[in-house]
């Protein structure tokens, strides 16, 4: 079980070379002096001045060093390392035995909320390593909380809590070509200055978009991050007709600017995908290069398999919770993108 904290850095290449070692030491003070790492750093056995109210350098080096991580965890460009993060091998209470160099697939979920998704993903796949994103602190918490809780019963070492901004960590500190799948389960557009009425046409014609999490430069940023192999997928999942459309119209806009970047997956023409429906995005009944699909997240589109409760998101109970009053928040719209090759 791993936490880490983002930090914003808009450097060109060669001013992040110089700030990494810098971002990282910030990262640790912050871990160590409001996060509870003092305490995991003397369970582990590595010695610090106590009275200390600054880690030093070597500190940092002692700290890092004493579970695995001599190299850091940040590339010289300010990126993760997130093959040196997953293979250093931290355990309990101890690190255990390094992983072999064989590097693994990587999964990321984006706003992941209170964790119920991404944790519940990560034990039922013990061979694929995930990171958690998620802004607030408050959650960044609950998802530590629930991934230790579950440790007690079997150690979850494949799953990495990120406290950070989607759109900053895409774009300045996931490498190119890293990641093997990328999850968004949201559900209400989290903007108050459009709505309904917003002119999807202007938007996929390059006019302003609204204040919302999935805009132009993520999905370009994740489009980007994404594995260039035909089993990669930018999975998007909503409650929300019209903030459906509204990815929809933005993804449309960005294949337009970026030609060669994404491609939209029909889910009817895989196997065993008779539960989805594609739904009519544009009001003029026209094609586009982006499809929607009504259904049920499954196994298909890598959701965790098992009973209807296990590997729910949060907004996966508020939807059971509402069915009595709100039978339209059964209804889930998908889109799945894959990348160029």
């Amino acid at each position: 079980m791993r936490n880490e904290t983002s930090a914003c850095t808009n450097q060109n290449a060669g001013e992040k070379k110089d700030v990494a070692k810098e971002v990282q030491r910030s990262l640790l003070n912050s871990l160590y002096f409001s996060y509870g790492l003092a305490t995991a750093v003397k369970a582990l056995g590595i010695s610090i001045n106590e009275d200390i109210e600054q880690l030093r350098k070597k500190d940092c080096n002692k700290i890092l060093g004493g579970v695995g991580l001599q190299g850091g965890i940040l590339k010289a460009d300010g990126s993760l390392d997130i093959h040196r993060i997953f293979s250093a091998g931290i355990g309990i209470s101890k690190p255990q035995k390094k992983r072999k160099s064989k590097r693994r697939q990587v999964e990321v979920e984006l706003g992941a909320g209170f964790g119920d998704w991404i944790v519940r993903k990560a034990i039922q796949d013990p061979s694929t390593d995930f990171l958690a994103v998620e802004l607030r602190a408050d959650r960044v918490a609950q998802i530590f909380a629930r991934t230790a809780v579950l440790s007690t019963i079997e150690p979850i070492n494949n799953l990495c809590i990120v406290g950070a901004e989607s759109g900053n960590l895409l774009c300045n500190h996931l490498s190119n070509d890293s990641v093997d799948k990328i999850y968004v389960n949201h559900p209400e557009p989290p903007t108050q200055t459009f709505g309904a009425g917003t002119n999807l046409l202007s938007i996929k014609n390059g006019c302003q978009e609204p204040a919302h999490m999935l805009n132009s430069d993520v999905i370009v940023a994740a489009g980007k991050a994404l594995k260039k192999v035909s089993s990669s997928r930018f999975v998007v999942v909503t409650d929300n007709f019209w903030y459906g459309r509204l990815i929809c119209a933005t993804i449309e806009k960005v294949i337009r600017e970026n030609t060669g970047l994404f491609h939209a997956i029909d889910l009817t023409k895989l196997e065993n995908s008779h539960s989805f429906t594609k739904v009519d995005i544009n009001d003029d009944g026209s094609e586009s290069s982006v499809l929607m699909f009504e259904g049920k997240p499954n196994e298909i589109i890598g959701y965790p398999s098992g009973s209807s409760e296990e590997g729910e998101s949060y907004f996966d109970r508020l939807w059971r919770a509402g069915a009595g009053r709100h039978a339209e928040m059964h209804t889930r719209y998908i889109i799945v993108l894959s990348p160029c090759q």
